[in-house]
């Protein structure tokens, strides 16, 4: 007799899930039947969608087109109303959900209040708190500790600033989006809101660190504090970035590049790498050593070009300048613009 209801109750376990509080049957063939033709085409649509937006900040027709076919998916699950289905309907509303958190105006509040945190001009409770910490389980700690701080600077932010229906939606999620912050995307693959929320940190170093980058090249004429500030930024924003997985090889090289050139902007070096870059001189030919493979008896060529052409001051210190030196030589160096 135990033996019996012992199977009785496995055989219910099999037939019966239970989702939100009501149970739901394995789907009938009739249902599985809608459940694949009618629903599925719909959410391959929305699949194939968020797949092709690589942009985290996609234009607002794609945001409406995905919320869109969010609710067309979530109603064509939810109508059959069999265990597959819900399944399935709960497993969208999930995927879905964090579409909110990661594309459009939510990912703007986060990097706003990264801002924020970084000018501490307005806001005096975030100054209590390391918000800016590489260090996960001390972020996590401001983050939750500081909760309140967090809330009185979404809430004060004006709408040009921080979108109203983003913040309900911080509001709402906080816990989980302060486990996006926080928790460490180098060990997951590189993709979804987790490292996405971290590279926004590094944002805010980038402009502030690209718009004095423009100043200097555009002025001709910087100081030396202005020089330093801008590769202290730089050395901060190399930092940042080094904790992010979304950053490629040619971003790190730019930064890198730009850090180099703006410190030996007035030397000998550069003047001449400059000369070399401008006058369009072909150093291959000129000088065929240069096609050297052994590093030494390279760099002796690389010293010796560099003499001839600009003098000797211009071939010191050239192990400490060699990325700008590769990229003046126009040897594909990978650098962006």
């Amino acid at each position: 007799m135990l033996k019996l209801i012992f199977l009785i109750f496995l055989c219910l376990l099999l037939i019966i899930h239970s989702t939100n509080g009501a149970s739901f049957r394995l789907c009938s063939s009739e249902q599985l039947t809608q459940f694949v033709g009618r629903c599925g085409p719909i959410e391959r649509e929305l699949v194939d969608l968020r797949n092709s937006t690589e942009d985290y900040y996609p234009k607002p027709e794609i945001v409406n087109n995905m919320t869109d076919l969010c609710q067309k998916v979530a109603n064509c699950y939810g109508s059959i109303k069999c265990a597959e289905s819900i399944d399935k309907m709960n497993q969208n509303k999930f995927q879905c959900d964090e579409d909110r958190l990661m594309f459009g105006e939510v990912p703007e509040c986060i990097k706003w209040l990264f801002k924020e945190i970084y000018m501490v001009d307005y806001y005096d409770c975030l100054k209590d708190y390391d918000f800016l910490s590489y260090n996960m389980e001390t972020k996590r700690k401001a983050f939750t500790s500081g909760k309140s701080c967090v809330f009185q600077v979404f809430n004060e932010s004006q709408l040009f600033e921080c979108d109203r229906d983003a913040v309900e939606l911080i509001h709402k999620n906080y816990d989980l989006i302060v486990d996006y912050l926080t928790t460490d995307s180098s060990k997951k693959l590189c993709r979804g809101v987790n490292p996405l929320y971290q590279k926004l940190q590094c944002e805010v170093i980038k402009d502030k660190w690209l718009s004095m980058d423009s100043e200097l090249i555009n002025s001709g004429n910087n100081t030396q504090e202005e020089i330093a500030g801008f590769l202290e930024l730089g050395n901060v924003l190399k930092e940042c970035m080094s904790h992010s997985c979304l950053y490629t090889k040619k971003e790190k090289s730019y930064v890198d590049y730009r850090q180099k050139e703006t410190k030996f902007r007035n030397s000998p070096f550069v003047k001449c790498a400059t000369k070399i870059y401008e006058k369009k001189i072909n150093t291959y030919e000129k000088y065929p050593c240069l096609k050297n493979q052994e590093p030494k008896e390279k760099t002796e060529c690389k010293k010796l070009m560099l003499e001839e052409l600009c003098g000797k001051e211009a071939a010191d210190n050239l192990e400490e300048t060699q990325e700008f030196f590769e990229f003046a030589l126009g040897n594909n160096t990978e650098i962006i613009q």
